[in-house]
């Protein structure tokens, strides 16, 4: 700070003092504008700056709509630009769900499979992965979702009992993520 180039017989000057007062409130306001400067370049973090990064991409904007699932679209449409393949459709739909689907080409019947593989049940933003996807994919393609759920018969392999279930105190949605 400006403060430190100063000799010491001026630490004990009032004016000196609310002067340095005045410039590191000045300075700290200047570093955090720069800072939310700098987080609205990148789509991870940016948050006043979405809009702009939607209307780039020819997106809707969506005001109501959660600030992550609004970044996944637009990272989803990012990586959505070159070649489409197993790989470029891959990418697209990690964009989603961090990394966990497994993309199957299935020639013969003009298709592919996008299987979702840590998470059970529908992921969240699937509306929006579909549309992704449907948007990258070539029109003479189908695409199948693979959803993963929990069977009786992986939940009769913990050997619980039903009260031990109850006493757990879980919504069903809770049990679910359990196993």
């Amino acid at each position: 700070m400006l403060r430190d180039d100063f000799p010491q017989f001026y630490e004990n000057n009032g004016t000196m003092l609310a002067l340095w007062a005045a410039e590191e409130s000045e300075i700290d306001i200047l570093q955090a504008n720069l800072e939310s400067t700098v987080n609205q370049m990148f789509i991870d973090t940016t948050d006043t700056e979405i809009a702009r990064w939607e209307t780039m991409f020819g997106l809707p904007i969506r005001p109501n709509i959660p600030l992550a699932d609004r970044q996944s679209t637009v990272k989803a449409k990012i990586r959505g630009i070159g070649v489409v393949n197993v790989a470029q459709i891959k990418r697209t739909a990690d964009a989603f769900t961090n990394g966990n689907v497994q993309v199957t080409e299935k020639a013969s019947t003009y298709e592919f499979e996008i299987k979702f593989t840590a998470v059970n049940g529908t992921p969240p933003n699937m509306g929006d992965l579909q549309e992704a996807i449907n948007q990258l994919k070539p029109a003479h393609l189908n695409v199948i979702y693979v959803y993963a759920y929990r069977t009786w018969n992986k939940i009769d392999l913990v050997n619980y009992t039903w009260n031990q279930i109850d006493a757990l105190g879980l919504t069903w949605d809770q049990f679910e993520t359990l196993l």
